[in-house]
């Protein structure tokens, strides 16, 4: 399930670098982090330091936006991710 956060209305099915990035309601046993997706390519980072926890087929340039992107919104992600988890 994709969710939405209700209090920073922050899309947590939103756009990262132009890359589809969410997490799941199931997500909420682990740290804060995202799932990006685009095509056949799947990542996971974390947001507590930014670092990936898997990436399948993304290249060294895509993960150098990912990384850009996640970090630029991490506070925004990580409000959003305890809000979620929260209730």
């Amino acid at each position: 399930m994709i969710i939405v956060s209700r209090r920073t209305n922050y899309a947590c099915h939103s756009s990262l670098a132009r890359l589809p990035v969410h997490f799941f309601s199931a997500d909420g046993g682990e740290p804060a982090r995202v799932h990006v997706e685009k095509d056949d390519k799947q990542a996971k980072v974390w947001l507590h330091d930014i670092t990936f926890a898997y990436n399948f087929g993304f290249n060294a340039s895509e993960t150098s936006d990912i990384i850009r992107e996640c970090r630029r919104e991490r506070t925004i992600m990580i409000e959003a991710w305890n809000d979620y988890f929260a209730n």
